[in-house]
């Protein structure tokens, strides 16, 4: 379920430029331009299947499956109809990628040159945004909520918007089917998309 959310922003600009946007870039690891990137306060998930792990992270089920295959493990009873439950046995792959590109921040939407950005607290906007894993788009989507007001300092000779970053961890999960607490020989595996330290920064054009 996809959230519409109002906001308003304050730009410190030298100038502005009317050019349309780059068409968002592959993901890659440490995709972070030069400036420091600068923590979100908090994300919430802008997704319908979704859980906060232990560690307060934002954890994203990419399909109805996925996430089912989760709650059921979670379950205090652990059993579904006919005794029927399914137990997590292993991680089969973990890749974390640092810094990951989302999306451009939809504050920005054109490309210009100031020399620094400022984003007021309270702000609010969602990230929409995707990984190619193995060959399979994985969708990324949260809202980033801005605690504390931020100064992001850009080079003013440069075409530069601001863009949403993010540590993406991808799990790959295998599940086996246990019936009445014994294992019936059925495995499953899922995936999860961990979402951590959510943050803006200056990406340039060239």
């Amino acid at each position: 379920m996809k959230k519409i959310i109002s906001f308003m922003i304050v730009f410190s600009l030298l100038l502005t430029m009317q050019i349309p946007a780059l068409a968002s870039e592959p993901i890659s690891v440490d995709d972070s331009d030069t400036y420091p990137l600068r923590k979100a306060s908090s994300i919430t998930p802008a997704s319908e299947y979704y859980t906060i792990n232990d560690h307060g992270d934002l954890v994203i089920f990419p399909t109805q499956e996925d996430y089912l295959l989760y709650v059921q493990s979670q379950s205090p009873s652990r059993s579904g109809p006919y005794g029927e439950s399914w137990e997590p046995i292993d991680v089969l792959s973990s890749t974390e990628y640092i810094n990951k590109f989302i999306d451009y921040c939809p504050l920005t939407p054109v490309w210009a040159k100031p020399y620094q950005y400022v984003v007021t607290s309270g702000q609010s906007f969602t990230v929409s945004g995707s990984i190619d894993f193995g060959g399979i788009e994985l969708k990324i989507e949260y809202t980033h909520e801005v605690g504390v007001a931020m100064y992001i300092s850009a080079d003013p000779n440069r075409q530069s918007r601001l863009a949403c970053y993010a540590d993406v961890t991808v799990q790959e999960i295998e599940f086996a089917q246990y019936q009445y607490g014994v294992p019936t020989g059925l495995t499953r595996i899922s995936t999860n998309v961990i979402i951590e330290n959510p943050a803006l920064g200056v990406k340039y054009r060239y």
